[in-house]
C-alpha cells in the first residue's frame, strides 16, 4: 500500500510507493521540482513535487469510481490540506517578511 504525504508549509507531496519497505538512496529530478527516489537497486521508492500550489493544487479522484459518485469526504480533507497554504506562505509571496 503507498503512502501520500502532504506537506502544506514547503507546498509539497511525497508518494512513497513502498509502504515504507525500502529506503531511498538516490534522487534524480525528471522535471522543474519533480523528484524520483530510488533505492540502492534503483528501484523507485517515492515521487516527490515541489510547489504543488503553483501546478494548480491537488485534486484527488478515485479511478474506480462511476461517473457522477460523490467523493467520499476523506478525498475532499486531503484537497482542503494540500489546497491550504499557510498565512506566512502567502505574505512571503506577496513581498512581506516571513519569521521563518
Amino acid at each position: 500500500m503507498a503512502h501520500l504525504y502532504l506537506n502544506p508549509e514547503s507546498d509539497s507531496l511525497y508518494l512513497d510507493v513502498t509502504a515504507g519497505d525500502r529506503s531511498p538512496v538516490d534522487m534524480a529530478e525528471v522535471g522543474e521540482g519533480v523528484f524520483l527516489h530510488v533505492d540502492d537497486a534503483g528501484v523507485l521508492v517515492a515521487i516527490e513535487v515541489l510547489d504543488l500550489s503553483r501546478r494548480g493544487g491537488l485534486k484527488v479522484g478515485d479511478l474506480d469510481a462511476e461517473r457522477g459518485t460523490p467523493q467520499p469526504a476523506l478525498f475532499q480533507e486531503i484537497e482542503r490540506m494540500a489546497n491550504t497554504r499557510t498565512d506566512t506562505d502567502t505574505d512571503t509571496e506577496r513581498g512581506g517578511s516571513s519569521s521563518r
